[in-house]
């Protein structure tokens, strides 16, 4: 575990050490390679968001029970998981927190609408986003989407 004292990250210094490790690894695209790490924690009783948010993702993108983790854990971040599925603009992904029965969907749906589209540059991430409100069958969140696409001046 030496290595991962060495990591350097811009982040402010009132990030926990967890933050920093899991913003490190995950601009490598190595998010997976710290699981084993992250649920020790987690079992260890830690209650640090960045690890719930870290592990929220490597669940969501392996296909690792997602749903349970996403209903039975309240310490990850909507916000983080907004910006997170917006980044990567996988159909998969969307389609497995949009499900009607995540409890969590709705918080996630108000971030992503709020927060985390506006902060996109790239009009990809509006195009898979609007798909993916259509996929699900959510009418009236992606109205809700779209007004703030049109009213928003400095939507992308």
């Amino acid at each position: 575990m030496r290595t991962l004292s060495r990591l350097s990250c811009p982040l402010s210094l009132a990030t926990s050490p967890s933050t920093k490790l899991v913003h490190e690894v995950e601009q490598r695209n190595r998010l997976k390679l710290i699981l084993p790490w992250l649920e020790a924690r987690v079992q260890a009783g830690s209650q640090d968001a960045a690890l719930y948010n870290a592990i929220a993702k490597i669940y969501i993108d392996s296909n690792n029970n997602p749903e349970a983790f996403l209903k039975d854990n309240n310490l990850y971040e909507p916000l983080q998981q907004a910006r997170y599925l917006v980044k990567r603009r996988q159909p998969e992904l969307w389609a497995q927190v949009l499900v009607s029965d995540n409890l969590h969907r709705r918080a996630l749906i108000d971030q992503i609408v709020a927060t985390a589209l506006p902060e996109s540059t790239d009009p990809d991430d509006v195009s898979v986003t609007v798909k993916a409100f259509l996929t699900a069958d959510l009418p009236i969140e992606l109205i809700e989407l779209l007004e703030k696409i049109i009213i928003e001046p400095s939507f992308v």
